[in-house]
């Protein structure tokens, strides 16, 4: 993709790479692009490239070249779905959707879910009496119908001049395109490329589309040779051209073919390239049209100007559109006009002959009649996008100074067309397309309006759901919030603070709350409650991962509760306060739930935030209930996929990754974190959850080079030490250290990583035990015993009920550990058993099997027949949770333990020096100062010790090195 990326911001080509020899000759040969249709024609190749992409500058034979591949993947049996993108319609929702699928529904729709059919259906316009899909759903419903197209056969979906496509059909497809990479599905696509020539006019200079392929073959389409011009030119006109004349021709055309076309049509002698034009487009072309159409009847020449304003219309649309079509016969009008060359008739629809006609067509209209002819066409249709595109194009015009038309239309007519415009888009799904719209209507509306400010929150709200979030909260500060009734208060104050503190942090939702507090005091009492209670609300948002989140939280629920406040502001305040106790490790109560699942069903969509099911799942999986939170995640998540809502799928997602984790179904979490890669934005707060997840799956694996790998991906990435990347280093390094026995590393890296959590407001057992437990452990291990006992204590005292077996039997392995470091033998059996009976009735399995592993390796010197049956049931139980690290500790367990004569010649002498003072009793530090070591290669020596003798803890060295 780099090729097409570099051909769109600069408009020069990369080097081409020659295709093999030979290559598809259409019907009518294309002079000197051997090489170009060569490489098209292996959209049929199923070992080439999945998509091809040919670019090039306007008028050079994208086009031709594109319709050679069409032709080469007919003829080898590949089903085509084809679109030719119009200019005129680039801002039109969902037209190239039209074309591409409506075949495909027809065939398929059959085997569509209800939700799919009924969403395709709307965005065709095939049904006006569904419910709007969002654009999701929609982008969902797009890949459903492809995915069962390219299961029956091989599928080419091919584009034609891609700059224009309306962006809802590129949305949808690359959601789709994405996901079916890999399968029969084929891509040849043309997109237009700027160059100095022909500036590239209307529509995005960039694509939704390319940017989601993962890989194309791009063909740049260059300048012919004069050799190639000659031949092109010779067949054209039908009699010979010399060499100089093609010359001459190419020189003061770029090579064009179709500026040089046009000049050997006019018999013009070619000269120097004159000035641009302000259309952008090179005069002699305009001026080649513009004297083209004025040689027209003017009844052909007003056909011709209408075809070229609609972009794509049927026969009915044209003679709908002309002005009087009963004065002469409208059959005769449309062959006349295609007699002219100026347009053609393609799949039962008129186009200009070129795009660059189409274009010329219209600048050689004069200001004053090209805004009527917009106004007749706004007339004659039907679709409100339509009516309000031409009602705009209209409205922009100007016509030149003394102009008798002057501002026409009516401002009231534009403003109810834009209106019904956006309703329209947003009943297709096309959001994007209706905050476009209604853009346009606030923006046309007088400050005197009494609707512009409804206008602007329509818009804001279109933006916010649409993904444009700076949008949204920049149209969100011009509300004048004092004039908004308190249910309207009550929607959008929540957005502008969302959209505040999701773009510039907590601080931009404090100044959301400050200007709530500075608007003027409300007479109404009841008003007054309901102002207070958002500004409760809106404090507890400011608190989100605060400490103080449970108590600002729970005042919220409270006020909205008394002032009656609109059901999304209570919904809201609810979310708050259940995701506060979560996160405090407090289980919320069952009350709180049920009411905001019932508020749910009464909350505009873009005001929901996470699922109440998602929170009721992990206040379950807190609990230790994990059967009952599996099945409701799946039915969360299979939901959110048929609706192809990706914020829920990613939420359920990662917390089903995290629920199979802990519960050592590593290959399921795996699945789950590889369906949530493919949607979530690297940017997302929730890809550091997953990242995080995926170094704790390759740790547990003993996978640590992958760790390493991914740690130093993090660091490249130079995040500011605040964000939550820089977080989740903090805890892989720590349990990297910890791993490689790096305990002094390990403890200072996993308090880091709890200090931050503690700091907002996490402190649930059940999400932190993982780390509390690493903790005490590596505090053990480095001497640090009364630490260690903290650890383990905190962690059953602030455990709730549901979840405090699981916390003892951990907290009792930290104790173990303890007692080993202490010399206690019989404490740390009594310990071990101790956890393994809190972890046997557990789902968790990885917790029993290390537990296991602790009581194996304390019973290894009383009774080794016990210890060697314990570490098997161990090491059965962590390979089936894929705890491979664990598994290989269990395994060493039973093997016979070494003769120390036999190990102590394998110690160098760094490593006995350590491992004798160590065996002594001095500290990590103590050993480094005596031996002018670093603390970490103290570490690093004692760990290869603990290797080479097999032992478990410093106090298993004086009996190793006697």
């Amino acid at each position: 993709m780099s090729d097409v990326r570099f051909c769109l911001s600069t408009g020069k080509p990369p080097p081409l790479t020659a295709g093999p020899p030979g290559g598809l000759r259409p019907r009518r040969r294309l002079w000197g692009r051997d090489r170009e249709l060569a490489r098209v024609a292996r959209i049929t190749d199923p070992r080439a490239a999945q998509a091809i992409v040919v670019a090039g500058e306007a008028g050079i034979g994208k086009t031709s070249i594109w319709t050679a591949g069409l032709a080469a993947a007919r003829a080898a049996g590949l089903r085509l779905v084809t679109t030719v993108s119009s200019e005129a319609e680039v801002d039109l929702p969902c037209v190239g959707l039209d074309d591409l699928l409506g075949e495909l529904l027809d065939q398929y729709g059959g085997q569509l879910s209800d939700l799919h059919r009924d969403a395709l259906a709307c965005a065709l316009l095939r049904r006006s009496d569904l419910p709007e899909p969002s654009p999701r759903v929609l982008a969902v419903s797009v890949l459903a119908l492809l995915r069962s197209a390219v299961d029956d056969e091989p599928l080419v979906l091919a584009i034609d001049d891609l700059q224009w496509t309306d962006l809802e059909t590129q949305r949808c497809l690359a959601y789709a395109v994405r996901r079916l990479w890999g399968r029969p599905l084929r891509l040849l696509l043309a997109i237009r490329t700027p160059s100095p020539w022909w500036p590239p006019q209307g529509g995005p200079t960039g694509s939704a589309l390319l940017d989601a392929l993962p890989a194309a073959d791009t063909v740049y389409v260059g300048p012919l040779s004069p050799a190639a011009m000659r031949h092109v030119l010779a067949a054209a006109s039908g009699t010979p051209v010399s060499a100089e004349q093609a010359q001459d021709l190419a020189d003061s055309t770029g090579g064009n073919p179709f500026w040089a076309l046009q000049l050997a049509q006019a018999r013009r002698v070619p000269g120097p390239p004159e000035p641009e034009s302000d259309d952008g487009f090179a005069p002699s072309v305009t001026s080649l049209v513009t004297e083209r159409v004025a040689a027209l009847p003017p009844r052909v020449r007003e056909t011709v100007e209408v075809i070229a304003a609609m972009g794509r219309p049927s026969p009915s649309d044209v003679v709908r559109a002309l002005d009087d079509p009963s004065a002469d016969d409208p059959g005769q009008l449309l062959d006349l006009a295609l007699a002219t060359d100026l347009v053609v008739a393609r799949g039962g629809r008129f186009l200009p002959a070129h795009p660059l006609i189409g274009t010329a067509l219209l600048a050689s209209i004069p200001g004053f009649r090209r805004r009527r002819l917009h106004l007749r066409l706004a007339e004659s249709s039907t679709a409100p996008e339509a009516r309000a595109h031409h009602m705009l194009a209209a409205r922009t015009i100007y016509a030149g100074p003394g102009d008798p038309g002057g501002d026409t239309e009516d401002r009231g007519d534009l403003l109810a067309t834009l209106d019904a415009a956006a309703l329209a888009a947003a009943r297709r799904g096309a959001i994007a397309a209706a905050a476009r719209f209604a853009d346009q209507a606030f923006t046309n509306s007088d400050a005197a309006d009494p609707y512009r400010q409804t206008r602007l929150i329509r818009s804001a709200r279109y933006h916010y759901r649409a993904a444009e979030l700076l949008t949204a909260h920049r149209q969100f500060g011009l509300v004048d919030l004092a004039s908004l009734d308190p249910d309207l208060l009550d929607e959008v104050v929540p957005l502008f603070a969302d959209t505040a503190g999701r773009l510039f942090g907590r601080q931009a939702v404090a100044h959301v709350r400050k200007l709530l507090e500075e608007l003027p005091d409300d007479i109404d009492p009841h008003r007054r409650a309901r102002r207070a209670a958002l500004l409760l609300t809106l404090r507890a948002h400011s608190f989100y991962g605060d400490e103080r989140s449970v108590e600002a939280s729970r005042a919220a629920v409270d006020a909205t509760a008394a002032a009656r406040s609109a059901a999304s502001l209570q919904h809201w305040a609810l979310g708050h306060l259940i995701e506060a106790e979560y996160m405090s490790g407090r289980e919320p109560a069952d009350d709180l739930v049920l009411c905001r699942a019932a508020l749910e069903r009464s909350v505009p969509r873009e005001l929901l935030g996470m699922p109440t099911d998602v929170l009721r799942a992990m206040v379950m999986v807190a609990s230790d209930d994990i059967a009952p939170a599996r099945t409701l995640l799946e039915r969360v998540r299979e939901a959110a996929l048929a609706a192809g809502d990706d914020s829920v799928v990613i939420i359920a997602g990662t917390v089903s990754g995290y629920l199979e984790l802990v519960c050592g179904r590593s290959e399921r979490c795996a699945a789950h974190l590889q369906e949530v890669d493919r949607i979530v934005d690297p940017d997302a707060p929730e890809a550091a959850v997953i990242v995080c997840m995926r170094g704790m799956l390759h740790i547990a694996r003993g996978e640590f080079c992958s760790t390493r790998t991914m740690l130093a991906a993090l660091d490249a990435d130079g995040v500011a030490p605040s964000d939550r990347s820089d977080v989740v280093r903090e805890y892989l390094r720590g349990q990297l250290a910890l791993y490689e026995y790096r305990f002094g590393d390990a403890v200072e890296h996993l308090r880091t990583f709890l200090d931050f959590n503690h700091r907002r407001g996490r402190t649930n057992p059940a999400a932190r035990l993982g780390v509390d437990v690493d903790l005490g452990y590596a505090l053990a291990a480095s001497g640090d015993l009364e630490g260690a006992e903290e650890v383990a204590r905190t962690l059953v005292e602030a455990a709730n009920p549901g979840f405090r077996s699981i916390a003892q039997g951990c907290a009792c392995r930290i104790r173990a550990r303890v007692a080993q470091e202490r010399g206690d033998e019989a404490a740390v059996v009594a310990f071990a058993e101790a956890a393994v009976e809190h972890h046997s009735h557990t789902e968790r399995l990885p917790e029993l099997g290390r537990s296991l592993v602790v009581l194996a390796e304390a019973l290894v010197a009383r009774d080794p027949a016990r210890a060697s049956e314990t570490a098997d049931r161990a090491r059965a139980i962590l390979l089936q949770c894929g705890q491979l690290w664990w598994a290989d500790r269990a395994a060493r367990i039973s093997r016979s333990p070494v003769p120390a004569g036999d190990v102590r010649p394998t110690l160098s002498p760094s490593e006995r020096a350590v491992a004798e003072l160590v065996a002594n009793g001095d500290s990590n530090r103590a050993v480094a100062e005596q031996l002018h070591l670093s603390i970490r290669t103290v570490e690093n020596h004692l760990r290869s010790v603990y290797r080479k003798l097999g032992a478990r803890s410093r106090r298993d060295l004086p009996g190793l090195l006697r």
